[in-house]
Formats: C-alpha cells, sequence, structure tokens
C-alpha cells in the first residue's frame, strides 16, 4: 500500500480493505477452526504410527543379541551390538526430550491465552495448571482441542513468539528454531563419526548450513552446494541419510511473503488462531519424529546378526518336575515360542551320552511334533541332542539338552505295631519318597549308635534296650530346598535268644533215642522261631549223668563233646538220665550269654 500518490477513492477502498481483514482476522469463522483442530488430531495419530513403527527397529537390536546368544556369537560381536543399540537409545532419548518440549510449550502457549481455556473439560483442576499428561514411557501427551473456549485467539502466538509488527522473532520464537537445528546436528554427528570394521575413520563437524530464503532457488542450490562439501568425509553409506536429515529438520531463516521478507517463526505463528498455533507444533513434533525413525532404522541397519525364519508364535509353559508334592512349590517358566510351521522338524538326540558319540535317535516329524522318550532306568537322566535350525536359508544344527528323572512305582504296607530295632543287630529299613530324585532323599535317626545306607536298604544299629529311636526321610526340592517326608518311632529290643538242641532235640521234649545220645553230636543253637536270620553259636557247656545213683559232671569249651564225655555217654543205657546245663551262646556281639538247659530220659 505504500508508494506513489493514491486517489480520495484509492484511499477509501484501501482503508475498506483493512477493515475487512481486520473484521476476517477477529472473526475466523468455526469451520475454519474446526479444520485445525481436525488437522491436528489427524497429525497426533500419524505421530503415534511412526512412534509404533520405530518399536520394531529399538526391538531388532535385542533380537540380533538373542540370535547371536543362540548361535555361539562371541562375545566381542555381542558386545559391539550393545554400542550400536546404546546409539539408538540415545537418539530416542533426544527425540523423546524434543517432542515433550512442543508438548509443553503447547501447553503454556493455551495458558497464556487464557487460564481457563479448556473451560469444564476437567473439573476441578486449578486454573494454570498444565494441559497434558504423561504415559508409562515417558512421552508428553497434549490434551484434545475440542473443548478449549478461546480457539479462535490469534494474539497468543503472535505476543509470544513474534512481536506486534510481526517482522521479528522474540527469544521464545527463536528457541524453537535453535532447538531443531540443534536436534538436526546432534543426529548428523552421531551417525557419521565412527571407525568401521575395516578400521576407516569417517567424520563430520556439522557445519551450521543454512537455508536462506524458503522457495527461493538460489538459497535452495547454496544450502545443496555446501552441504554436499561437507559431506565429503563422510562414508557414502551415510551421505542420503545426512541430506534427508538437513531436508527435513532445516527451517529457512526467512521467507518470501508478497516480496518482503519474514523470519520462518513469523510465518509460522504471526497471527494464527490459538488452534492452529497447536497444530503447528504437532507438525514439528512429526518431523522430529520422522528424522528419529529414519535415524534409527540406519543405525540399525549396522547391525549384522543371524536371522531366523519363522511365521508361528504359540505360548509355552513348562516346569522342571510335572509332580510336586503337597505343600512343596514348582517353578513355571511361562514364554513364547517361534518357529517356521512349514519347515520339518529335525533333530537327534542321546541317551545319557554328553559326548553325542555313540549311536543315537533320529527324528523327523512336523513342527510342534513330540519327541516320545522311554522312562529309562530308576533314577536322574539327561538326554543330549540337536536340532536342525535355518538361518539365512541355511541349515544349521543347534545343541540342546533335557534332564529328567524315573522313580519305581511302589507302594507301602507296615505292620504299625512291629515298629522295632533290635540292640546289636544290623536293621535292615526300605526308603522311598516318591517324586523325588532318589541320590536327594537322606535318612536320620535320632536315638541310634548309627544309620547308613548299604545298597538298596539303609541300615539302622542302636543298643538302647528300652528306649525309643526316631527315623526321619528328607529329601531335597527342585529349589533345593530340604522337605520333610517322613518321621516314624521305634523301640528297640534285645535279640531273641536261641534254644539249645542235642541231637536235633530241644526243651520242648524230656526223652531222647539212647543210640542218638550215645553218638554225642554237638549242640545247637536253634533260633527257627524268629523271623530274624541271625547266627547264633554254642560256646560251652556242661553235661551231667546219673549212673548207679552216682552224679558225674564233665565241662565242654565248644559246643563238642569232649572224649569223656562221650566215653561216659557210652555206658548209659535206657532209662538213664542225661542233663546239659549252664549251656552258653555267642550272637552278632560275640559275648557268650546262657540260653537254658536240656534234661533227657534215654529211651
Amino acid at each position: 500500500m505504500a508508494g506513489g500518490k493514491e486517489t480520495p477513492r484509492q484511499k477509501l477502498i484501501g482503508l475498506m480493505y483493512l477493515v475487512l481483514m481486520a473484521l476476517l482476522a477477529m472473526n475466523v469463522s468455526k469451520e475454519v477452526i474446526n479444520a485445525f483442530i481436525t488437522l491436528n488430531d489427524k497429525i497426533e495419530r500419524g505421530n503415534e504410527i511412526i512412534k509404533g513403527t520405530m518399536d520394531g527397529a529399538y526391538n531388532s537390536f535385542d533380537q540380533a543379541i538373542a540370535g547371536l546368544q543362540a548361535s555361539g556369537g562371541s562375545p566381542e560381536d555381542i558386545e559391539n551390538v550393545k554400542k550400536i543399540q546404546a546409539q539408538a537409545l540415545q537418539v530416542k532419548e533426544w527425540s523423546k526430550s524434543l517432542t515433550n518440549f512442543f508438548v509443553m510449550e503447547s501447553s503454556n502457549l493455551i495458558q497464556f491465552a487464557q487460564d481457563d481455556a479448556f473451560g469444564t473439560q476437567h473439573e476441578g483442576e486449578a486454573k494454570g495448571s498444565q494441559h497434558y499428561s504423561e504415559d508409562e514411557n515417558g512421552y508428553y501427551h497434549l490434551f484434545p482441542l475440542n473443548h478449549l473456549t478461546k480457539k479462535d485467539d490469534y494474539d497468543a502466538a503472535t505476543n509470544l513468539y513474534i512481536g506486534e509488527d510481526g517482522g521479528h522473532s522474540k527469544p521464545k520464537g527463536l528457541y524453537i528454531v535453535d532447538s531443531i537445528l540443534d536436534y538436526r546436528n546432534r543426529l548428523c554427528k552421531l551417525i557419521a563419526n565412527y571407525t568401521d570394521d575395516k578400521g576407516k575413520a569417517w567424520t563430520f563437524d556439522a557445519p551450521d548450513i543454512k537455508l536462506e530464503v524458503e522457495g527461493d532457488p538460489a538459497s535452495l542450490q547454496k544450502f545443496n552446494e555446501e552441504l554436499e562439501a561437507a559431506l565429503a568425509t563422510v562414508n557414502p553409506a551415510d551421505t542420503a541419510l545426512i541430506k534427508q536429515l538437513y531436508s527435513i529438520l532445516t527451517p529457512p531463516e526467512q521467507t518470501d511473503n508478497h516480496g518482503e521478507k519474514y523470519p520462518w517463526i513469523a510465518k509460522q505463528f504471526d497471527h494464527a488462531p490459538l488452534v492452529a498455533a497447536v497444530a503447528m507444533f504437532t507438525s514439528i513434533r512429526s518431523d522430529v519424529l520422522q528424522a528419529e525413525n529414519k535415524a534409527v532404522t540406519h543405525i540399525a541397519s549396522r547391525v549384522s546378526a543371524p536371522k531366523f525364519n519363522f511365521n508361528k508364535i504359540e505360548p509355552l509353559a513348562f516346569a522342571p518336575a510335572s509332580y510336586i508334592n503337597q505343600g512343596d512349590s514348582i517353578k513355571l517358566s511361562v514364554m513364547v515360542a517361534a518357529y517356521d510351521s512349514t519347515e520339518a522338524m529335525k533333530l537327534t538326540y542321546f541317551m545319557d551320552d554328553s559326548t553325542m558319540t555313540s549311536e543315537g535317535g533320529n527324528f523327523t516329524g512336523a513342527a510342534g511334533d513330540r519327541l516320545i522318550l522311554s522312562g529309562g532306568g530308576v533314577g536322574q537322566h539327561t538326554v543330549y541332542g540337536t536340532i536342525a535350525v535355518k538361518e539365512k536359508g541355511v541349515e544349521k544344527y543347534k545343541p540342546w539338552k533335557f534332564e529328567y528323572s524315573v522313580g519305581a512305582p511302589n507302594a507301602a504296607i507296615s505292620a504299625y505295631d512291629l515298629n522295632v530295632l533290635y540292640a546289636g543287630w544290623s536293621n535292615r529299613l526300605k526308603v522311598s519318597a516318591g517324586g523325588f530324585d532318589p541320590s536327594s532323599v537322606s535318612v536320620s535317626c535320632s536315638g541310634c549308635d548309627g544309620i547308613s545306607q548299604q545298597g538298596e536298604f539303609w541300615v539302622a544299629k542302636a543298643s538302647k534296650v528300652g528306649k525309643t529311636a526316631t527315623i526321619s526321610v528328607t529329601a531335597k526340592d527342585g529349589n533345593g530346598k530340604s522337605v520333610n517326608l517322613a518321621s516314624e518311632e521305634f523301640r528297640i529290643f534285645p535279640l531273641p535268644k536261641p534254644t539249645p538242641k542235642y541231637g536235633g532235640v530241644g526243651v520242648e521234649s524230656s526223652t531222647i533215642s539212647a543210640t542218638v545220645a550215645k553218638l554225642g553230636p554237638p549242640l545247637q543253637a536253634d533260633l527257627s522261631g524268629s523271623p530274624l536270620n541271625v547266627e547264633w553259636s554254642i560256646t560251652s557247656f556242661e553235661m551231667m549223668i546219673v549212673k548207679n545213683g552216682k552224679v558225674a559232671t564233665l565241662k565242654s569249651n565248644s559246643n563238642k563233646m569232649t572224649g569223656d564225655m562221650k566215653a561216659a555217654l557210652g555206658t548209659l543205657g535206657k532209662g538213664s538220665s542225661l542233663t546239659l546245663t549252664k549251656i552258653m551262646a555267642a550272637g552278632p556281639s560275640g559275648k557268650s550269654v546262657p540260653i537254658g538247659a536240656l534234661a533227657f530220659v534215654l529211651n
């Protein structure tokens, strides 16, 4: 409007034009305002999609590490992936910090426009409070704009970032531009400055290259030439990405508006309605996230690790044992198993052979089929094997191992009244603990002289006749915890004594054949009435004979008749008396004890 002399009519037309523009500025149509809200919501949804897309790139690092560990990758390779992952996570933190800043700036702008701009959207909320929330990942989210009471306020953004004349930028406006450029420079330096696997060092000092005027061909040509020159020291594999980052994250210094130059920030916020200014911040966040996505995807491409094919994922629950005892606990692992359902499962397996050199079994079946194992002998067993896995289309065999225990089916019946331990005897006990590895079972005895395992039996020894002993059974569960399984009390009895026999005749008879008696057979210690197989032996005895009214006593220090005894027996006839007294016998302890006497009449 400035320039040559105007006629009164031209001045009047110009004045009317200014008034019309002012009215339009103060009364932005409802449809236009709603269009800005719709635009903002659409960009917000796009931002969430970008963040979801990046999750795959960030997760790829953990997958690569798992792949290296599964395929026996070297510690150096795993550490290298972790270093690259750290770079990607650094990009994520920078991006999150910057996008959160623009959300906070949107909130501050709303508060500046009107403290109660959200009206009754959040009942009870104090005026001046922030207008955004934070999710579990630390990202800020602006509250919806459709409840703002001053959606068409066009002064707030101008006063905060531009100034009344519209030709300059306030410090807050300049900081917006500087923050974008700083993010651009940090991204490019992180991506471009490194030493490759061949020892070649690449550098980029992130020069402060600016686009002077938006849409000006000369400014754009200068911008591209300066960038090309700066990329001379950059790895050619990275130059395309850096060019993209500069294109996305380089706001022009000025913009051309009908032949007049204005700061770029003025074009974005000068007399912009409140919802339009907020939508602009949302759009800038979109640029930041797009740059993050490109940078992280590029960084992830530097990882070289085995890739496994799979098209199916199923939940898998398993435990060290499928049997537990009452009061015990079980460690249940739940995870997902990924596999290719189109590929046959091929594996080998070897029973209790860690060297996998013996003739083992081979199994080929559909993915997800089960291998059937025979129980094997009682005790602990380990199956060693390999399974075919395709890495980048190449079939490789990976080792696996499975441990299990086999127990013998059993039941127990006992006569409780006969819970007896015999003193001076190796009392054999059978102990079973269903559901536990036999090697983890232990037995103790309180009141015994000792207890030990001998083959399939536990042997307890006791000596305190008339007392009691308590035998306890414990075992280790899958967690290594000691579990009490059983406890029984036993009475301690003396060993049963044998009875003497002579010529096969014992105390139950009062007569003996004269012919048998005169032969003089050895005496025997008989325990045939006892359930115990205890060995007793006669150690001494005395013999009394009556002949012609006279009594004679002879002694033997063994179980055999002495010569004098046999001579005396030869003189006896039918009707004579034979008495064997002071008969002594020794049992397992070796100590001789009296076991009774025998009195016969020869017939």
